[in-house]
């Protein structure tokens, strides 16, 4: 299905969201925009406020593996990446349909699914 991307200028964020969340909207914005793009600003975003949160968490004694500050801040920071992955695994996976080349679908489907097992591998790593 091709989308005629006119009727869309002048979108708010928040609606190209909801739209490719709903699977109304383009790969390629699904998979660069918010998958890669996203990604970024939210490395950004987290990066800033772990600068922020490091001066008060930090002290002599127990640095700041032992700050209950530190901790909330991984905890949230973990919810926010984990409601980003599960958001982009579901915009790409809905948007493929919309892709004008039909390999494109299986490309980006199976780029995130090796992303989704390289982050879970990852994680179980460090937990076990």
């Amino acid at each position: 299905m091709h989308l005629d991307q006119q009727k869309f200028v002048g979108e708010s964020i928040f609606a190209k969201i909801k739209r490719h969340w709903q699977g109304k909207g383009t790969l390629a914005w699904a998979y660069w925009g918010f998958g890669f793009g996203g990604g970024l600003i939210l490395l950004l975003l987290l990066s800033v406020a772990f600068l922020f949160v490091l001066p008060f968490a930090y002290s002599p004694d127990k640095g700041v593996q032992g700050s209950p500050l530190f901790s909330t801040y991984l905890a949230i920071a973990g919810c926010i990446y984990a409601a980003y992955v599960v958001a982009t695994l579901v915009m790409v996976l809905r948007c493929g349909e919309n892709a004008q080349w039909s390999g494109w679908k299986y490309v980006a489907r199976v780029l995130v699914c090796i992303w989704l097992v390289n982050l879970i591998v990852n994680l179980a790593i460090r937990v076990l």
